[in-house]
């Protein structure tokens, strides 16, 4: 079917650029209403980019899979699609951001934590409480602001109908020599 102009080449939600990623998290922190929401929707987006996942890994992150290690942070993600027996399970290591705060995966981090208050013992483990729920909740949220940026998004060249949750682990790709880097695992960002 694709071979016959029948299907769209591209499969599934196209990847999101940079400048598009950027727009969307600076939207979560200029949201006036629902604060605790819009906290959860920065902190969801740039963890997921930053350690390429789909939206339900990231939403499946517990706290138990958060350490230091040095000056980064270590996101442990026991499985993934690719690995759900978790056997080729790699950390990923998370950088702060100090040249732009928007994009800063720690410092998010922080004002979720800070703002969600303290976890009392026994309480549920999970960075985002319940998977599904999360999923859903940041999946809505992502698409409302969709639609606020539309017109933003149509000037970098991305259409709305093809971004979803999935946009976000794609991401864009540089290229450099033979090497291929995340936007935002480059050295010079």
């Amino acid at each position: 079917m694709k071979q016959n102009g029948e299907m769209k080449v591209t499969e599934g939600k196209a990847a999101i650029s940079f400048d598009g990623y950027r727009l969307i998290a600076n939207a979560a922190l200029k949201q006036t209403t629902d604060f605790p929401l819009a906290i959860f929707a920065w902190l969801f987006i740039v963890l997921s980019w930053n350690i390429m996942a789909r939206c339900n890994t990231t939403s499946s992150i517990m706290f138990d899979h958060l350490q230091w290690s040095g000056d980064c942070l270590v996101v442990a993600v026991p499985q993934h699609k690719g690995d759900q027996e978790g056997s080729k399970s790699i950390p990923k290591h998370v950088y702060a951001n100090p040249t732009n705060p928007a994009l800063c995966a720690i410092l998010a981090l922080a004002v979720y934590v800070f703002t969600i208050g303290y976890r009392r013992e026994g309480s549920k483990r999970a960075l985002f409480g319940q998977e599904k729920k999360a999923e859903g909740r940041f999946s809505d949220w992502l698409r409302k602001t969709f639609s606020k940026c539309a017109e933003d998004l149509l000037g970098m060249g991305i259409f709305i109908l093809e971004l979803g949750t999935h946009s976000i682990r794609k991401g864009e790709k540089i290229k450099s020599t033979n090497i291929c880097y995340s936007t935002t695992r480059s050295p010079l960002l």
